[in-house]
């Protein structure tokens, strides 16, 4: 049986094509993943269930089912339940699942299931967006049925080509959208709610609360300004990034008429030392493939350089990256500014400050498994370190 550890009421259905719910015991749960990325455009279902044989025989899975998740907060701070930032009431498609049938007996199965939240796409649409990503993404929110939260300007001028479905048109507008300087990042939340931002603009804003260690953490949520956290997990991807871009990119490419080549650089840190300190050129190779686009006169100036620049910002963000396990009742959302106060490993009482600072919160992920109590992680982002004394290597290489 799936442990909320008494802070939470879990609640799984099955949804036909006929769009019929049918309840799922939480006892057959055998574990539960919502996974939330800046990177990704949808967040992503993957779950274990125990099923004697239905769905095999009586009600066997198809593509077009779908799994309904309610997470329901037992100390929302707040009178309607929809406005607790901690509900989740979200629809997923089923994308594909494994069925592991026991040894013995043959009739008891084991379904893996993954799936992805339920997007009102059609299978093909063909529509046609004069102006900039950002008004693209508004309009395609709108014809869904979902919200948009627009945060920043994208910088295109063209009229863009749908000539598939409007999931894929999204992944197309996503590659592509051009902001001068910046990288742009399109995704969605639990909540329906298509996000139009980019980089600067997300590292602008001010931090909303402060990230501490604190060894109990079950009820250590109520204060709103600050996010407790009792393990976490460092990672350093900066030399693989450096091989690969984040000395910055000298790349070239044909616009129909002449070949011109053009220099992506991170002109704005999140820290004393970061990944621009030695730069060295690389000519980046890239294959467009920009089909469904209309060749507008803005066309040369902003495509080709969106999607490099989009690629290089993305990597850049991660190049630095720390996984706290925090309380399941904390508030956070995608791209939350987070100083962190990381804990010394070599004094307790002290925080390590190359590591300390602020980050951007790239990644939620809600866990919940048999005998195991719901879990939530962020993955906190950013490119570089701060100074202090025992910092020898000042270059970061």
């Amino acid at each position: 049986m799936i442990n909320t550890n008494q802070q939470y009421n879990l609640s799984v259905y099955l949804i036909d094509t006929l769009n019929n719910e049918i309840p799922i015991n939480s006892e057959n749960v055998v574990s539960l993943t919502i996974s939330e990325s800046i990177l990704e455009i949808l967040p992503r279902l993957d779950m274990m269930i125990n099923n004697a044989g239905s769905f095999m025989e009586t009600f066997p899975l198809t593509d077009k089912m779908r799994v309904r998740v309610v997470l329901e907060s037992m100390h929302r701070t707040v009178g309607n339940l929809k406005d607790d930032p901690n509900y989740v009431d979200a629809t997923f498609v089923i994308s594909n699942y494994f069925a592991m049938a026991d040894p013995i007996e043959n009739k008891y199965f084991t379904f893996k299931i993954s799936g992805y939240l339920s997007y009102p796409y059609t299978s093909i649409r063909f529509s046609s967006f004069k102006g900039s990503s950002d008004d693209v993404i508004e309009s395609v929110a709108n014809i869904a049925g979902w919200k948009s939260d627009i945060r920043a300007k994208g910088g295109e001028s063209i009229r863009w080509i749908q000539n598939n479905n409007s999931l894929n048109f999204l992944y197309h507008i996503n590659e592509r959208a051009y902001i001068a300087g910046d990288g742009v990042f399109i995704y969605s939340n639990l909540k329906n709610t298509l996000i139009y931002t980019s980089l600067y603009t997300e590292i602008g804003k001010s931090s909303s609360k402060r990230a501490v260690y604190n060894q109990n953490i079950e009820y250590a949520y109520l204060d709103k300004t600050v996010m407790n956290y009792n393990g976490y997990n460092l990672s350093n991807n900066t030399c693989l990034y450096n091989n690969k871009m984040l000395y910055g990119y000298d790349y070239m490419y044909f616009n129909g008429v002449d070949r011109l080549t053009q220099t992506v650089r991170a002109n704005e840190k999140m820290t004393t030392y970061y990944n621009r300190t030695k730069l060295i050129p690389k000519e980046a190779i890239t294959n467009f493939d920009d089909y469904g686009l209309i060749l507008d006169d803005d066309f040369e100036n902003t495509i080709f350089k969106g999607k490099i620049q989009n690629d290089y910002f993305r990597h850049l963000l991660f190049s630095n990256t720390v996984e706290l396990n925090i309380n399941s009742s904390s508030e956070t959302e995608l791209f939350d500014k987070i100083t962190l106060d990381l804990r010394s490993t070599t004094a307790p009482n002290t925080v390590s400050e190359p590591f300390s600072g602020d980050y951007l919160v790239g990644a939620i992920t809600h866990s919940l498994t048999q005998n195991i109590p719901y879990s939530k992680k962020v993955i906190l982002c950013r490119f570089g370190i701060n100074d202090y004394d025992s910092v020898y290597v000042k270059d970061i290489v």
